[in-house]
């Protein structure tokens, strides 16, 4: 009889800790939300903060912004101690309506890098506390790519359908402040859906963040060093291409913004198309190290063309972007896979490492690229930044696979 009651109460306390489908519907959903909050105005930000400042400071917002973003990073662990996950996410989700609403009515150059500044900080940790969210329900490793994928390609049908919509709202014109209104609408549904399917949520003990311990850890173990390091290069990727595409798009080859939007959006389909069966994969099949190595060429192949391409054709850049943009989901679901499957909810501290990857590329990306063009014309920075994605495939070869 006792047993038969052990076996009961272990039933039961295992029925306790695994996760409702319904609560990962919502998390997906609410990733589709976020990511329609976050694409509406990517690709328009450096041309909105443009209209306030001379060119050769936007980049220098883009710095000073993801600094802001990494010292919260470093801090963020203290507040998950005191308040949760769940009522972090609430708060920085209010207040991201507030700053977008904000932005949207700001005139004075200085309100707008100040509420630009918070707005990009807080679209960080809303990913980061997301993470922790789904790495804690994600109680399977074995299907950690399989759910990433999931996951990340909510996020993308997000992404491929904003650029589109933004570029049919604008048009020919450049009336960027509807499009933060916009984008702050989608928030509110995010913050009320995962606000109340997490009300229930059990933090698990957080450490508190020590740079150096933290960094130790990462030193110690090659493949988590490698794997981060690789994350940091596909967001310098991400980051040089959303400052510096549209720049040269519309202003050296001639596209208009409804042009551009209609081939971005169809760039990102590649996310849809590809994350999903490429986390699949790499559960059952290969692992991630050859798909991830894949991945580094694909992008280094697609970069080295773009100044090849000197023509308006839609058609001719939507498929050098869309190819390229294959490349780059292979990298994106199998560093994520990969990363997720060496770590649990439990370890904040190496996920926020992780996610500081984003800001740390928007640090050093625009430097870099400001230094390239004191020297060469805008085309010349694809051809760069395929030099530097060569790394990334080296990087994948030399990671230990999960299968």
């Amino acid at each position: 009889m006792q047993l038969v009651l052990a076996a009961l109460t272990r039933r039961l306390a295992r029925r306790r800790r695994e996760p409702s489908a319904a609560v990962f519907g919502v998390l997906f959903v609410a990733n589709l939300l976020f990511s329609f909050h976050l694409f509406f105005t990517l690709f328009i930000n450096s041309s909105f903060l443009g209209q306030f400042l001379p060119s050769a400071l936007v980049g220098l917002v883009f710095t000073g912004a993801s600094l802001a973003a990494l010292l919260s990073f470093a801090s963020v662990t203290r507040l998950l101690r005191r308040i949760g996950n769940h009522r972090l996410l609430v708060l920085i989700a209010t207040v991201q309506v507030f700053a977008l609403l904000g932005l949207a009515l700001a005139h004075s150059a200085l309100l707008v890098v100040a509420l630009f500044t918070l707005i990009y900080t807080n679209a960080l940790l809303l990913i980061y506390v997301m993470d922790i969210f789904l790495e804690s329900l994600t109680e399977n490793e074995s299907a950690t790519g399989t759910t990433r994928g999931i996951f990340l390609t909510m996020y993308t049908i997000g992404g491929a359908l904003s650029p589109l919509l933004v570029g049919f709202i604008l048009g020919e014109g450049d009336n960027f402040r509807i499009i933060y209104f916009i984008s702050a609408i989608f928030l509110i549904p995010f913050t009320l859906l995962l606000g109340f399917a997490t009300r229930t949520f059990a933090d698990r003990p957080y450490t508190p963040f020590h740079a150096r311990a933290t960094l130790a850890k990462i030193w110690r173990d090659f493949d988590l060093r490698a794997v981060i390091t690789a994350q940091l290069l596909l967001r310098f990727f991400y980051a040089w291409m959303v400052i510096y595409t549209p720049l040269y798009l519309v202003q050296e080859v001639g596209v208009s913004w409804k042009e551009f939007g209609i081939i971005m959006s169809i760039a990102l389909t590649a996310f849809i198309i590809t994350e999903y069966p490429a986390g699949w994969v790499a559960d059952r099949w290969w692992g991630e190290k050859e798909l991830m190595a894949t991945g580094f060429g694909i992008v280094t192949l697609t970069l080295l063309a773009v100044p090849l391409l000197t023509s308006a054709n839609l058609l001719w850049w939507a498929i050098l972007l869309f190819a390229n943009r294959v490349g780059a989901s292979f990298i994106e679901i199998t560093t994520e896979s990969y990363f997720f499957k060496h770590v649990d909810g439990s370890d904040a501290n190496l996920i926020s490492l992780f996610r500081m990857t984003r800001p740390l590329a928007y640090v050093i990306a625009p430097l870099l690229a400001s230094l390239i063009l004191f020297f060469a014309p805008l085309a010349a920075l694809f051809p760069a930044l395929a030099l530097l994605m060569l790394w990334g495939v080296i990087l994948a070869l030399c990671l230990h696979d999960t299968r």
